[in-house]
């Protein structure tokens, strides 16, 4: 048995070799489709298994697919709905098949220019299995990022994708952090305007996601970071296009 999930795509990516593209990542069989302007219009996934067996899937799929189209090329690039369909290659009777069923899917967007595929090799370096099976959490968590307006929420996503790389146990990040020589590398390529040493930004980094992801004010002292503090978030903005930057270098984006 197979399921099928036809996904209807707002995008501004534009393909410039077909009209369709196959691949194949994991065990499903991907198809991209464009409209008459070539414009990224369907995506189309086959999977292995029924529907009560593919629904995890397939939704991992769809967003790996468009998290790596939002982040290479373009922001807009909204799953509005999708309909799926069960088939028994084995001949199930008519009566015994379910009948298809709609799920819909929102993902918050935002205008951007729009970009081109030039290739289908191009097209399958960016949803390569092996990405799609080590990266997906790390690259879900940095798209999440971008969709997002609020600095704090993009900062948490962003630092996401630095735990998913680098921590290897629950407690000590500061100081495994510090202990990484590719972190502590990418930290000084990528710093920019920020005057201080990698040992200092990293402290501000962990300082900053812990205010971030708590909320403490009766606490002595307080912890904690919300959009009220206009200062806090000003205190922020330094450091998201230093972690975007490390995210693009760690994701190979």
């Amino acid at each position: 048995m197979k399921t099928i999930y036809h996904y209807s795509v707002e995008s501004a990516v534009e393909f410039e070799m077909t009209d369709c593209v196959n691949l194949k990542i994991n065990d499903a069989d991907v198809v991209l489709k464009t409209d008459k302007k070539h414009f990224l219009s369907k995506i189309v996934l086959i999977i292995p298994g029924s529907i009560n067996e593919t629904t995890g899937e397939a939704h991992k799929l769809s967003k790996f697919i468009s998290d790596v189209f939002l982040m290479n090329y373009s922001p807009s690039c909204d799953v509005r709905k999708c309909e799926v369909h069960e088939n028994d290659d084995e001949g199930t009777k008519a009566e015994d098949k379910k009948q298809p069923t709609t799920h819909c899917k929102m993902v918050r967007s935002c205008f951007s220019t729009r970009k081109s595929v030039k290739t289908l090799q191009e097209m399958q370096t960016q949803l390569d299995q092996n990405r799609f099976l080590n990266y997906s959490d790390a690259i879900s968590s940095f798209a999440d990022g971008l969709r997002v307006k609020s600095e704090i929420e993009r900062y948490i996503n962003y630092f996401k994708v630095i735990e998913c790389v680098f921590m290897k146990q629950r407690n000590g990040l500061r100081k495994e952090l510090r202990k990484c020589v590719e972190f502590m590398s990418l930290v000084d390529s990528n710093k920019g305007n920020i005057n201080k040493n990698a040992n200092e930004i990293i402290d501000d980094l962990v300082r900053i996601r812990n205010e971030c992801s708590h909320l403490k004010p009766k606490s002595s002292p307080s912890i904690g970071f919300t959009s009220n503090s206009l200062d806090k978030v000003k205190g922020i903005k330094p450091y998201l296009p230093l972690l975007e930057k490390i995210c693009r270098e760690l994701l190979k984006i």
